[in-house]
């Protein structure tokens, strides 16, 4: 009995494991569609990623002191709308996720570097949020450094 008892709880845990790792893949996915959506220009593919009420956090830690900003909605959206020459174009690589998960909330750190234009501009830490309703998860939230 000892054993049928720690087979199944061993399998319930490979099983929440599984579990985790499938929702850290989609979580993953939203992020690299949002930063997709900025190379092409493509508003569309960045309204995707973002919930219709989501908050925009910078952290300018290039001046002295650091300054904060924030936006919203419509005011991603008008920038990545307005890139239009191939000098413009955003351009954002990330490295090195650290995800968390609760139920349907979601935690996103990950070291990023920004290109405009194919240039190098500076680079910093995206702190993501993220809320799954109706099986898709959502960025609601977002704070960032620039370095």
């Amino acid at each position: 009995m000892k054993y049928v008892i720690f087979i199944v709880l061993f399998l319930l845990k490979i099983n929440a494991l599984y579990s985790q790792n499938t929702e850290k893949e989609a979580i993953k996915a939203v992020v690299y569609k949002l930063f997709e959506g900025f190379e092409k220009n493509d508003t569309t593919i960045v309204a995707q990623t973002l919930h219709k009420n989501v908050r925009f956090k910078a952290i300018d830690l290039r001046k002295n002191p650091a300054s904060i900003s924030d936006s919203d909605y419509q005011k991603m959206m008008i920038g990545v709308a307005k890139q239009k020459s191939k000098a413009e174009i955003w351009r954002e690589v990330p490295s090195k996720f650290k995800i968390k998960i609760d139920n349907q909330m979601a935690n996103v750190w990950v070291n990023y570097k920004f290109y405009i234009g194919g240039k190098y501009s500076h680079k910093g830490i995206d702190n993501f949020i993220l809320y799954k309703e109706k099986n898709e998860w959502k960025i609601i939230f977002l704070s960032y450094t620039r370095r």
